[in-house]
């Protein structure tokens, strides 16, 4: 994984850096970024791919795996967003950390055999502050 020029090269895709942010834990391809003024990592967007040999297709995955994520949190909106024209399932929720309330946004989809997982976490009052940061990861997201 390489960082160059605030953006970041992992083996199975790249996306930017958000200004500011440091890059909290890296592997190969699983990264979280991290607000550094943020007490407790209270803000932070989180990008994983991992493969999967599963014949399950998109929907079927998701239906399996959105049930856990879910837990407990009140759902906020579930659906579709569209990211550098592919679709990604989407579920935004608000749950409790650590007595915070938080947004959570978690990002889903499958593309040659490997699955992504976007999420973003920020406590409700400083959500629409944090935004362009999320829009920016996900807008410069590209697949390798």
């Amino acid at each position: 994984m390489s960082k160059a020029a605030n953006i970041l090269e992992a083996d199975k895709f790249s996306t930017n850096i958000p200004d500011g942010w440091i890059v909290q834990k890296e592997d190969v391809n699983k990264v979280v970024f991290i607000m550094p003024e943020a007490k407790n990592e209270e803000i932070f967007i989180s990008i994983a791919a991992s493969s999967t040999n599963s014949a399950l297709s998109v929907d079927e995955t998701w239906t399996k795996i959105k049930p856990s994520m879910a837990k407990n949190n009140k759902i906020i909106y579930d659906g579709e967003e569209l990211i550098t024209n592919e679709k990604w399932k989407k579920l935004e929720m608000r749950e409790i950390v650590c007595k915070n309330e938080m947004n959570k946004i978690v990002l889903f989809t499958v593309k040659n055999s490997t699955k992504y997982l976007i999420q973003f976490g920020c406590p409700v009052d400083k959500f629409e502050r944090m935004m362009p940061f999320y829009t920016s990861v996900t807008q410069s997201f590209k697949f390798k």
